[in-house]
């Protein structure tokens, strides 16, 4: 998982196919990622000059999933990736494992202890199901169709995307 403050930048496709009869970019879940993030404005100490001069302005690209810069730093091996990037180690005790329950019975969610959940919804099992990772009380979720989604324990209570989840 990469966690990038965009404050003052632009997140934009790092290439877009418009001939392919597609009509979309590269950020469509499922597809691997084509992502550029571009700073608006220069960071402190920049130096004064034609922008050619003052280096790029372009801090993250990714492209066909793979980190290609970082930090405004070319990334020599695309196929590793930086330290700062690597995937989160998971607990497979984390006391948050378990089964959790909207207040109406409806959705389901079970956090597996080999770091995926699958979450029921009414009668349809495994209505969405993929990895997660918990950092103190925030819950991270990667859903195998590619979209990110987050969460927070808070007094016994699991809040994520407008639910209120309790333990069973």
């Amino acid at each position: 998982m990469i966690v990038l403050d965009c404050a003052g930048t632009v997140v934009l496709p790092a290439s877009l196919d418009l001939t392919g009869g597609r009509g979309s970019g590269t950020l469509t879940p499922g597809e691997r990622a084509d992502i550029a993030v571009l700073r608006i404005a220069d960071a402190p100490k920049t130096p004064q000059g034609a922008v050619p001069a003052r280096g790029g302005h372009l801090d993250l690209l990714i492209t066909e999933g793979r980190v290609r810069l970082w930090n405004g730093r070319k990334v020599e091996d695309p196929d590793s990736t930086p330290d700062e990037v690597r995937e989160p180690e998971h607990d497979p005790d984390h006391p948050y494992t378990g089964l959790w329950v909207d207040e109406n019975g409806f959705v389901r969610q079970e956090l597996l202890p080999d770091g995926r959940y699958d979450e029921a919804r009414g009668d349809r099992r495994s209505a969405y199901t993929g990895r997660y990772w918990i950092s103190g009380s925030r819950i991270d979720y990667l859903d195998d169709l590619g979209f990110w989604a987050f969460g927070e324990f808070r007094d016994g209570v699991l809040h994520h995307a407008g639910y209120r989840f309790t333990r069973r």
